[in-house]
């Protein structure tokens, strides 16, 4: 059962981002390739780790959940924050 949802959060998180992108870019966001270099890394880590757990070489932890809930925590509350604003204004909601 923890494949499959491991799998279900990192497709959601990368839907999710591509969406966000492309509403940046409507707005002209300014730190548009900033936030996607951010974005990009979270899905590296998350990718290498659900490989990893494929192979049986990792399991799902605590240590694992913490990270996740800390980074998309701070994406949401301060990076997300950040282009609120700019798209607010650019009339996206």
């Amino acid at each position: 059962m923890t494949g499959p949802l491991l799998k279900k959060l990192a497709d959601y998180t990368r839907t999710h981002f591509v969406e966000e992108e492309k509403m940046m870019a409507a707005a002209n966001y300014p730190r548009l390739s900033e936030h996607q270099a951010k974005q990009r890394e979270l899905m590296k880590h998350v990718d290498a780790y659900a490989l990893r757990f494929e192979h049986g070489e990792a399991t799902l932890n605590l240590h694992l959940m913490n990270f996740l809930r800390d980074w998309l925590t701070t994406h949401i509350l301060k990076v997300d924050h950040q282009y609120g604003r700019c798209l607010n204004e650019h009339g996206i909601k």
